[in-house]
C-alpha cells in the first residue's frame, strides 16, 4: 500500500510539472502584437478556414510551461491576421520560452485536389514557425503558407559493388515546403526521403514539389 501511494504522488508530481494557460479569447486592445499572411495554394487559390494558433512555450521533457495567447481561422480568400498582447516576462532576449504559430493542416488536406503537395503527405506533424525571441510589441509579423503541386522525382543508382561489409550508397530528396516571410524560409525545409542501395540497381521514387528547388544528395560510406 505504501508503495502504492509513492507512485501516485509521484504521478500526480509530474501532472503537475505541465501546466497550461488559454488565452485565446482575451482581447488585445492596445500594445498589439499582428501576426498575418495568407494560406494558399502556389497558383493564388487562398484556403478559408484554416485554424492557426499562437502560443508561448517554456520548459522542456520533465515540466513545461504553455500559454495559448491566440487562435484564429483563415477568411474565405485564405487570409488570417491575428491581434495578441504578449507579456512583459515574454519579451526580450532574456526571455526564457518561445513563440510557435502552428497551422491545423486538416481543411487543407480534406479540400484540395490530389495534384496538390498536401501537408499530410509530407509531414505527419503540423507546420509552424517559430519566434525565438520577440524584442517589442506594436509590431506586425507577415507568414505565408503556400502549398506547392505535387511532382514525381525517380533517381536510380547504379554500379553499386561493395568491397568490404558495410559499404553502401545512400542517395536523399530534400525541398522546402515552409511558412514564407518576403522572400526567406521561416520554417525549417522538409527533411526528404532517402534511401540506402542494397542492390545494383537501386531507384528511389519519391513526390516532391513541382517547378520548384529540389536537393538531391548522393553519399558514400566505406
Amino acid at each position: 500500500m505504501k508503495k502504492l501511494l509513492t507512485f501516485l504522488l509521484f504521478c500526480l508530481v509530474l501532472v503537475s510539472c505541465y501546466i497550461s494557460d488559454d488565452d485565446a479569447n482575451k482581447n488585445c486592445i492596445e500594445n498589439c502584437t499582428i501576426f498575418s499572411g495568407q494560406v494558399k495554394t502556389v497558383d493564388e487559390i487562398g484556403i478559408p478556414n484554416v485554424k492557426l494558433t499562437l502560443d508561448y512555450h517554456i520548459g522542456g521533457e520533465l515540466s513545461s510551461y504553455t500559454r495559448i495567447i491566440g487562435k484564429t481561422k483563415t477568411d474565405q480568400n485564405g487570409f488570417y491576421e491575428m491581434s495578441v498582447y504578449i507579456k512583459d516576462k515574454e519579451l526580450g532576449e532574456t526571455s526564457p520560452g518561445y513563440f510557435t504559430l502552428t497551422l491545423d493542416p486538416e481543411k487543407i488536406n480534406s479540400s484540395l485536389p490530389e495534384e496538390y503537395l498536401k501537408p499530410n503527405i509530407v509531414s505527419e506533424f503540423k507546420p509552424e514557425v517559430n519566434y525565438y525571441s520577440i524584442s517589442e510589441r506594436n509590431v506586425t509579423f507577415e507568414n505565408n503558407f503556400i502549398i506547392p503541386k505535387k511532382g514525381n522525382i525517380s533517381i536510380k543508382l547504379k554500379n553499386f559493388a561493395p568491397i568490404m561489409e558495410g559499404d553502401f550508397f545512400n542517395t536523399g530528396v530534400s525541398y522546402n515546403y515552409s511558412f514564407l516571410s518576403g522572400s526567406w524560409t521561416n520554417y525549417q525545409p522538409f527533411g526528404g526521403f532517402s534511401i540506402g542501395a542494397t542492390a545494383n540497381p537501386t531507384v528511389l521514387n519519391c513526390e516532391t514539389i513541382l517547378n520548384g528547388p529540389i536537393k538531391i544528395r548522393v553519399s558514400k560510406k566505406k
